[in-house]
This record gives structure tokens, sequence and C-alpha cells, in this order.
């Protein structure tokens, strides 16, 4: 059929032909450029903090939270708040 049709007319339907090609590599690309960096956010996990660090923290994360909480009593406390850290979730 597109041998019969004038040269002036095959040629708009190969552009088409090849548009629709591109938007479709285009769509393809974009998807999966986006599954691929959603990937490492949903990979993330919580952290988990150790038993002693949480016991540490505790106190002064109620301290700060309170309304008009004593900041100078929640410094003191820092101290051992850095002792109890053991492990990379905790920093």
């Amino acid at each position: 059929m597109l041998h019969r049709l004038p040269f002036a007319l095959r040629r708009p339907l190969g552009r088409a032909a090849s548009s629709l090609a591109l938007v479709a590599a285009l769509a393809s690309g974009a998807a999966v450029a986006t599954a691929l960096l959603e990937s490492p956010a949903a990979a993330q996990s919580q952290p988990r903090y150790s038993r002693g660090f949480i016991a540490a923290y505790q106190p002064v994360a109620e301290i700060v939270a309170a309304e008009g909480g004593d900041y100078a009593a929640a410094r003191a406390q820092l101290e051992a708040v850095h002792a109890a850290i053991e492990n990379d979730d905790d920093r």
C-alpha cells in the first residue's frame, strides 16, 4: 500500500513512526530512571538504636520536648548520652 502512495504522503508517515518510537524510548527511559532513583530510598530501614543509648537519651528528649524545659539540665546529661553511643545508628 505504501508503494502506491506518492512520495510526499510517505514521508509524514515515516516521521510519525519515528516520532512514536522516540516517545516510547523516552517514556521507558524515564520509567527506568524513576525506578532506580526510588529504590535506595525504599531500601533504607529504620535506625536500630542500642538499649543503652535509648536509656540515656530518653530523659534528655523529655526535658527538651517539655514546655519551658530546663536546657541546662539537658546539657548536663549529654555526656552520658555521648558515652552510651554503641553503634553507627546511635551516632
